[in-house]
């Protein structure tokens, strides 16, 4: 039988409530929007705005469904990583090729998301390491991005 009971205390489960909302704001507030509004063309304000709320809204909705439909599932025993509550006993009950599959998106998506969280950190590198005497695409400036690019990338 699943048990959908709120493990704790009150305060507890208020401290809960209040190291979520921290942890949605720092996950969601960053520094890369005003890179994004600046290649948006005028007026920007508008736009940003419907963009973050459509963003917003479908970041909201899938990990919602994922929580509702795990915690449905499996009560308050589920597992913060949703692959972990298909392991009984030590044996996975999902094929080898959804994991293997679920574990390359995932670091595709690190990546992705590397890179872009990246860029003003790249652009300061660039800023020291190229000359810029040189064409853009010269191999004395393509040489040093490439490898503070990945440097860069590997550390983080």
């Amino acid at each position: 039988k699943k048990d959908y009971s709120i493990k704790g205390n009150s305060e507890d489960r208020i401290f809960g409530v209040f190291n979520a909302i921290a942890i949605i704001a720092t996950t969601f507030g960053n520094g890369i929007i005003p890179e994004i509004q600046a290649t948006v063309a005028p007026p920007v304000k508008g736009k940003m705005f419907k963009g973050l709320c459509v963003c917003y809204t479908v970041v909201c909705m899938t990990f919602f469904s994922v929580a509702v439909s795990g915690y449905w599932a499996f009560g308050n025993q589920a597992q913060g990583q949703i692959l972990s509550n298909f392991v009984v006993d030590g044996k996975v009950l999902m094929p080898k090729w959804f994991v293997l599959m679920t574990n390359v998106f995932v670091l595709l998506q690190l990546a992705a998301v590397g890179v872009v969280y990246l860029q003003p950190t790249n652009e300061v590198l660039e800023g020291v390491l190229a000359d810029p005497k040189s064409k853009q695409f010269s191999m004395r400036n393509i040489i040093p991005r490439i490898i503070a690019r990945s440097i860069s990338v590997a550390t983080a």
